[in-house]
């Protein structure tokens, strides 16, 4: 090699080293290191260029570009080798190391500095609240001063009204007295003169029946008389026939005498019946004398009686006299009672509209003493509520708001999964804190960051319990990390809001599970990847990290296709280690494999070794043509951040894909691409089942009016949401497990996951898989996941 070709490499690269060491230097303890790392990897370069050929540092030289454009899945070539170039392949680790510790601590302080945010969010819209809540109480006291000040004039116009009234009264019911006091004398006048009527009454009854005893008396006489009347009148005809008797007699003797024959015999006879007649007439004549006696007697009691009544008449009208003056007398007394009295009854209609008017005055004035009362209390109410929003104010800022644990991996293999997760939460947050907060008050995220150390995710979750105050997790992405966390809020009575697909076979009161059990996801992939439009493939290697997760669903995917009648050398299975980067191996062996035909890769791969794992694939010539991968843990973060091409034709199983098209989904992406400020951000399932969570645990707590963990878990059982996938899914309030539909995507040459199965309903969530007990080769130490049952609190 050439001497100048020799100091290209030397300087090319020391400008890589510097280069690297410059964009390190803020994150790291001084930028010293890396000002002597970079003349040692150029002096190093420069002296093994003249033992080796430029083919042999092709390879070492791209990795160190790599590195120092940020790239974390660098894999450096030689590391193996022994003598110079495996020395620089050495530091070239050791350069990979510090730009993996300097992103973590690019993360870590880019979580604090979003911590601090939300913080000083939190602490705006306390004070907001609090300027807005003492403004507004400012506001409704000074309102509530005046509308005292008024009501006080109007209590003393009421006050006066009524005084005047009163005095007034008062001159009206003396006048009324006196008016009272000339009416009982003039009624005690009118007594006497009732007394005097009385009195002439009792006299008048008195002649009255004397008067009716003399007409009675009259009345017989007057009768005796009639009878006596009578009776002359009897005796005067009896007289009258004897008259015309006589005259008959006298005719007769005059006729017998005209005879002369026999005058002595016809005189006698004659003579004695003038005798006979004459002895009547005398008869007649005494008894009309008796009669007339009696008459004259009869007249002279009449007249007597006559007397008497004219005397009792006499009676009479003086007691008419005496009546008449007594009735003039009470007359005017009654005339004077009625003057007196109409006088009284116009004193009395003042009285009464005076004390109306004193009534009316009085209401008045207990009404404004009520509203002064109302708006005393209400400004005693309303110092007693800026005490106490003063006093929350202070408290709040003591305490902060609802705290909420952010569990999720910002280094380590699982970095790239986790941090999306992280950041969406912190974005959900602050959407909250701009909206109010939660129960009027607002949320603060505390952030860890477990690095991809299962136990660290246990003893973190205690800390953020117990230490800080958390009201709830989100957190973990592994089967494993879970594992670590569930013993710790179910301990404490916690919750814990898990947004990843799982194997399933276990449930806690304490966790809430919003990614995807087996049967909604696993096992209608493998349906679709069997089904003619899938391509009918009945040869399947599963892949997996070795880990809870791949492990029980591999098992349970063995267990459902021997169901299928496949089994035997139709099914491998094969794991590999977190973070495994060299899969040559493992794709040689799937080669081998797929030339068996009809054969399709299920893939339980997780964190950085999908990147590793793809990239080989890609290497040793396998395309989705030739070897299809059905991923279940490969979503568009992660196909973002292999690049365009590497998984071009291979598939992908979730409930969401970012490709969906609904109004939700254009919100979602929206507003994520808004938070980070990258107009090419991408999101994936976890991201939407975490907003689900999320959103789901916020409704929670606004219904059951508190953060208790207990109260929250009750309310958000079958509970129901539309997510950004556009569909309503609801919590199982059993199982604590969401229906989901399924979704199967493709990617494309340009990294997208395009959506080419849409399942229409929501899949049940089966926690308890009946093909785990179904494979006939299971491995006792995976068959021993015991669901949970405990009591939250």
């Amino acid at each position: 090699m050439s001497s100048r070709w020799a100091g290209l490499i030397v300087g090319g690269t020391s400008g890589v080293a510097v280069a690297a060491g410059g964009w390190l230097a803020p994150f790291l303890p001084g930028p010293w290191i890396y000002w002597l790392l970079a003349p040692v990897a150029g002096l190093s370069i420069g002296l093994t260029a003249q033992l080796l050929n430029r083919r042999s540092l092709t390879p070492l030289a791209r990795a160190l570009r790599a590195l120092a454009l940020r790239e974390r899945f660098v894999q450096v070539p030689y590391t193996q080798t022994l003598g110079p170039l495996g020395q620089i392949a050495q530091a070239a680790l050791k350069l990979r190391e510090a730009v993996t510790d300097a992103d973590t601590l690019a993360a870590e302080r880019q979580a604090e500095g979003q911590q601090q945010t939300i913080r000083n969010q939190a602490r705006a819209v306390l004070t907001g609240r609090f300027e807005t809540d003492a403004a507004t109480l400012l506001s409704e006291m000074s309102d509530a001063t005046q509308a005292l000040s008024r009501m006080a004039g109007t209590l003393l116009s009421h006050a006066e009204a009524a005084d005047e009234r009163s005095a007034t009264g008062v001159r009206t019911a003396s006048t009324v007295s006196a008016q009272i006091g000339t009416m009982a004398t003039a009624s005690d006048r009118l007594a006497h003169v009732i007394e005097g009527i009385r009195e002439r009454a009792n006299e008048s009854r008195t002649v009255t029946a004397s008067t009716v005893a003399t007409v009675a008396s009259t009345n017989a006489s007057v009768a005796a008389l009639t009878e006596a009347t009578a009776r002359i009148a009897s005796i005067a005809t009896l007289i009258g026939a004897i008259a015309q008797k006589t005259q008959m007699l006298a005719l007769n003797a005059s006729i017998e005498a005209a005879r002369a024959g026999d005058a002595g015999r016809g005189f006698a006879v004659v003579a004695n019946e003038v005798k006979a007649l004459s002895a009547q007439i005398t008869a007649a004549t005494a008894d009309i004398r008796t009669d007339v006696g009696q008459m004259s007697g009869a007249v002279t009691e009449a007249v007597t009686a006559i007397s008497d009544i004219a005397e009792a008449i006499g009676g009479l009208d003086r007691l008419a006299a005496g009546f008449a003056d007594a009735a003039v007398e009470g007359e005017m007394a009654a005339a004077e009672i009625g003057r007196t009295a109409l006088m009284a009854a116009g004193g009395v209609g003042t009285l009464v509209t005076d004390l109306t008017a004193a009534a009316g005055a009085a209401a008045d004035t207990k009404t404004a003493s009520d509203q002064v009362m109302g708006v005393t209390v209400d400004l005693t109410r309303e110092f007693e509520t800026l005490r106490h929003s003063v006093a929350g104010f202070l408290g709040d800022i003591r305490g902060g708001g609802i705290r909420v644990g952010v569990l999720h991996s910002l280094s380590g293999t699982m970095a790239g999964c986790e941090r999306p997760l992280q950041d969406l939460l912190v974005m959900m947050i602050e959407e909250v804190n701009r909206a109010g907060g939660l129960l009027g008050r607002p949320l603060e995220a505390v952030i860890v960051n477990p690095r991809s150390d299962w136990p660290l995710y246990g003893s973190l979750a205690r800390k953020l319990l117990t230490e800080d105050k958390v009201s709830v997790l989100f957190g973990c992405w592994t089967s494993i990390s879970r594992k670590e966390v569930l013993p710790v809020v179910e301990d404490l009575g916690g919750l814990l809001l898990y947004p990843v697909q799982y194997e399933g076979e276990e449930q806690s009161p304490n966790i809430f599970y919003t990614g995807a059990t087996p049967n909604q996801q696993a096992l209608p992939a493998v349906d679709y990847l069997m089904s003619p439009q899938g391509g009918g493939f009945r040869r399947f290697y599963l892949v997996g990290t070795d880990y809870v997760y791949p492990q029980i669903t591999n098992k349970i995917l063995q267990g459902y296709l021997h169901s299928k009648g496949i089994g035997g050398s139709d099914v491998a299975v094969s794991f590999t280690p977190f973070g495994h980067e060299d899969w040559s191996a493992e794709v040689t062996a799937m080669r081998r494999f797929a030339a068996g035909g009809k054969a399709a890769v299920i893939s339980t791969v997780n964190g950085d070794a999908n990147v590793y794992f793809y990239r080989e694939l890609a290497r040793q010539g396998v395309t989705a043509a030739t070897l299809p991968v059905m991923a279940f843990s490969v979503g568009e973060n992660e196909a973002a951040s292999l690049g365009a091409g590497l998984l071009e034709g291979h598939l992908v199983a979730w409930n969401y894909l970012m490709s969906l098209e609904t109004p939700e989904n254009r919100r979602f992406i929206e507003a994520w691409r808004r938070h980070t400020g990258d107009a090419k951000a991408v999101t994936d399932d976890p991201m939407e089942a975490t907003w689900i969570g999320f959103h789901l645990w916020c409704a929670a707590v606004e219904k059951a009016g508190t953060t208790d963990p207990k109260a929250v878990a009750a309310a958000m059982a079958g509970s129901r949401i539309t997510g950004p996938g556009g569909v309503e899914v609801m919590m199982d309030p059993q199982n604590h497990h969401l229906h989901k539909p399924l979704a199967i995507g493709r990617v494309t040459a340009d990294g997208r996951i395009t959506t080419i199965l849409r399942a229409p309903a929501l899949l049940p969530p089966a926690p308890s898989s009946p093909y785990l007990s179904a494979n006939p080769e299971r491995v006792g130490s995976l068959a021993t996941t015991h669901l949970r049952h405990k009591t939250i609190g």
